[in-house]
């Protein structure tokens, strides 16, 4: 109890509490804040779809990445 957390939902991510798989949970750094930590989900999500969804990106593949600043590219 105590620590600051944050988890990848598949649904009631508004909800006060939640049941996550552990695996899926994470320690958020003193250094970040809660607003970091709460768009951190949403970059990787992102990447992972395009990459491993819709890229079907396979081992050993190069990909060259543009704009990469922001979490979905934009900047």
């Amino acid at each position: 109890r105590g620590d600051r957390v944050v988890a990848l939902t598949h649904f009631s991510a508004w909800s006060e509490q939640i049941i996550a798989k552990k695996d899926l949970v994470f320690k958020i750094p003193k250094e970040m804040s809660f607003r970091e930590a709460a768009v951190l989900p949403i970059a990787y999500l992102t990447a992972y779809i395009l990459l491993f969804e819709i890229g079907n990106i396979k081992p050993n593949q190069t990909i060259l990445f543009h704009s990469a600043g922001g979490g979905v590219g934009g900047k």
